[in-house]
């Protein structure tokens, strides 16, 4: 009953953007973030991309982006790149139950 993540979407001149991608630090490394992302993915269509911080390009590469072109800039002082999901519209995850 305890809200442990958050992402945001937006419609942007690019397209759909996954944005503001967050598990609380104590949740971290139980799936949420990929939950996250997939229940994200499952409400949009068209182009979706994010600027993907580079420290978690991993993360993002398991789940299936690309990099657009492997520019960096910062971003709040944080380096990040541009991540595109080639795969079109995702599928609704399965619901979020804690072991």
């Amino acid at each position: 009953g305890v809200p442990v993540g958050t992402t945001r979407i937006r419609k942007t001149e690019k397209g759909m953007k996954l944005e503001r991608i967050a598990v609380l630090s104590t949740y971290r490394k139980r799936g949420y973030g990929e939950l996250l992302v997939k229940a994200g993915l499952s409400k949009v269509s068209g182009t979706i991309y994010i600027n993907a911080q580079v420290a978690s390009l991993g993360f993002y590469e398991h789940l299936g982006f690309t990099q657009e072109d492997g520019t960096v800039f910062l971003e709040a002082d944080i380096p990040h790149t541009v991540m595109l999901w080639p795969h079109g519209q995702g599928e609704e995850p399965c619901s979020i139950v804690e072991p």
